[in-house]
């Protein structure tokens, strides 16, 4: 039964999603599905652009502590940019050390009846307390941690993995708001 409730769940949030995921490229990220986007697209049937920049809107106040400071342009009905940070991205072991790599990023989300387009945009990766490293999607060493050498060779698949982990849970924590008991 419960295998079951999870595959089924699973088709749910396929459909909800349109399958969409995030991947780390040298450029930065991509719509897994389309790698000439930096962006995906969450579908909401039968709810206007209206209902989903409120329940937008709303998810961010109730999940960001200091959702004030977090909202940075909101156009009612229309688009919401929100800048939050991370303390704890992920973890990169250097010489011997676990290195904390937090993160600064905006997210841009537009909406249309049924459609969520949403943007993870201005990222900012750094180690916390590591001489100012900084994560890059692409570069030398010596600048910090490339993901991807000049060659657009992969250096570092944990940090792509991890990377792509993150923003893929926050895009279903997104999708998987409680649309279906909500009228408009």
């Amino acid at each position: 039964y419960m295998k079951k409730l999870f595959t089924l769940s699973l088709i749910i949030l396929y459909t909800i999603t349109y399958g969409q995921k995030i991947i780390v490229t040298p450029d930065g990220l991509k719509n897994l599905n389309d790698l000439r986007k930096t962006f995906v697209f969450i579908k909401v049937e039968r709810k206007t652009a209206k209902y989903l920049y409120d329940s937008t809107l709303n998810y961010i106040i109730e999940t960001y502590q200091n959702s004030n400071d977090t909202l940075k342009e909101t156009i009612d009905g229309e688009f919401i940019k929100l800048k939050t940070h991370t303390l704890k991205l992920l973890s990169i072991r250097s010489s011997g050390t676990d290195v904390n790599i937090e993160a600064i990023y905006s997210i841009n989300f537009s909406f249309r009846d049924e459609i969520i387009k949403l943007e993870i945009v201005d990222i900012e990766m750094y180690a916390t307390d590591y001489y100012g490293y900084k994560v890059y999607f692409k570069g030398s060493s010596y600048q910090g941690f490339p993901i991807y050498g000049y060659k657009n060779v992969l250096k570092r698949p944990k940090i792509k993995t991890d990377i792509e982990s993150y923003f893929n849970k926050l895009l279903n924590e997104i999708a998987n708001q409680n649309w279906a008991n909500q009228n408009n």
